[in-house]
């Protein structure tokens, strides 16, 4: 079958559209170099379009319908006449017949061939295609010869497919010992989990729980990060005596982990000649180019262990959720900066960092009594800006960042 395709690029059409400008499509295009796939896979991987938007899209831009379809909308006995391995595997169930003609649901556009197959199966003249969602064309086919025994799997790799196809929350539910995996893109996609899924929630998520209680359910901010890509989400969990449902909704993506930050050799010694007086207190800041605070945000948890070496034991405390390295403990900062250093003085960490709006009085005391090293990120205008010791400047350059002392650190040297 031959279909007629816009004479258009998807990036355009998309713009055309409205959903997203020409920097996105600039942004999409890096993305797709770095990574790989096709221009809508970058798009979804940049949580610019949802893998429905770009379905609806590429019906478009290729003249054939896109479709909703529930099990009861379908001709079961003609989907039948395909074997369950053929569609599964190729993901196209043909739904409807007109006459001598049927209609056949794909997912992929790059599936067209499969129709004269379709026609060989089902005895049909010819075949139209119709564009729909992967996770509903499952559905369908699950409605038709029953759902599929499906293999537990890893949370790390359900995690990635629902990051891949542009999920917008995802979660686990436990009933004793069984664990359930999920996400929701147009439907809900379940699977079930291999034993130490715990584990790779405890390395993909942080804070992985709230740190205040108050009733049988919670909700808190935090950082997913998973294959590279980490996103703003919003947790919730819920449960008791074995049973728990755990879901997070996707909020925004952040950007990749920064590749290469380095330290210059200034800023450490002037960091361990203050230490070697008393606790440091150390503001940090960017070096006013556009597009860095995240960049700051997301090099500040890792800035002691590249002061004072990688086994430096250190906790980050914050008002908002950011990636952040998976070996820092991250907690949400719920009260004061005071109360929260006071109660983690116990631990006697080597190292503080700290992310918030603004500091109140008694906060700079606080940190310097529960830690020999603190580092403050100040994000308010009106901010009270303490007597920091020293600070460190954090800038971009062709092959990465560099933290380096500020003019105001070299005036106070």
């Amino acid at each position: 079958m031959t279909v007629n395709k816009r004479p258009i690029r998807l990036g355009e059409l998309l713009v055309q559209l409205g959903r997203i400008t020409p920097d996105d499509v600039a942004r999409a295009l890096e993305e797709q170099r770095a990574g790989g796939g096709f221009l809508g896979d970058a798009l979804i991987r940049l949580g610019l379009i949802t893998r429905d938007e770009l379905t609806w899209t590429l019906a478009d831009q290729h003249d054939i319908p896109f479709v909703r379809l529930r099990p009861e909308h379908i001709d079961h006995g003609l989907a039948a006449r395909v074997s369950a391995a053929w569609a599964r595997e190729h993901n196209v169930l043909p739904v409807l017949q007109d006459g001598d003609r049927v209609t056949v649901v794909i997912a992929d556009v790059t599936n067209l061939e499969l129709l004269d197959e379709v026609c060989r199966l089902t005895g049909a003249a010819s075949a139209e295609p119709a564009l729909a969602a992967p996770e509903t064309i499952r559905e369908l086919i699950d409605a038709v010869y029953g759902p599929a025994v499906q293999p537990a799997g890893s949370l790390l790799q359900l995690m990635t497919d629902a990051l891949a196809y542009g999920a917008g929350s995802l979660g686990v539910s436990v009933r004793g010992a069984s664990a359930i995996g999920w996400y929701r893109v147009v439907e809900t996609v379940h699977r079930p989990l291999l034993a130490g899924w715990q584990g790779e929630l405890a390395c993909a998520l942080s804070p992985l729980t709230p740190t205040t209680g108050g009733g049988e359910m919670h909700a808190w901010p935090a950082t997913l990060t998973v294959d590279g890509a980490a996103w703003r989400v919003e947790c919730h969990a819920a449960g008791h005596d074995g049973t728990m449902e755990w879901a997070a909704r996707l909020v925004e993506p952040l950007p990749r982990e920064l590749a290469s930050v380095e330290v210059d050799p200034e800023a450490t010694e002037a960091v361990r000649r203050a230490m070697a007086n008393a606790p440091v207190l150390v503001g940090v800041q960017a070096d006013g180019a556009p597009g860095l605070d995240d960049a700051l945000s997301m090099a500040l948890p890792a800035l002691p262990s590249l002061l004072l070496g990688a086994q430096t034991r250190s906790i980050h405390l914050a008002d908002r959720s950011a990636a952040i390295p998976a070996n820092t403990l991250a907690l949400p900062l719920d009260g004061s900066v005071a109360a929260a250093a006071e109660r983690l003085a116990v631990f006697s960490p080597q190292a503080l960092t700290v992310d918030v709006h603004h500091l109140a009085p008694g906060d700079e005391a606080a940190l310097r009594s529960a830690a020999p090293f603190s580092a403050v990120l100040l994000r308010g205008a009106d901010a009270m800006r303490p007597s920091f010791d020293l600070t460190l400047r954090l800038a971009a350059g062709a092959d990465g960042f560099t933290w380096s002392p500020s003019e105001q650190a070299h005036a106070q040297d």
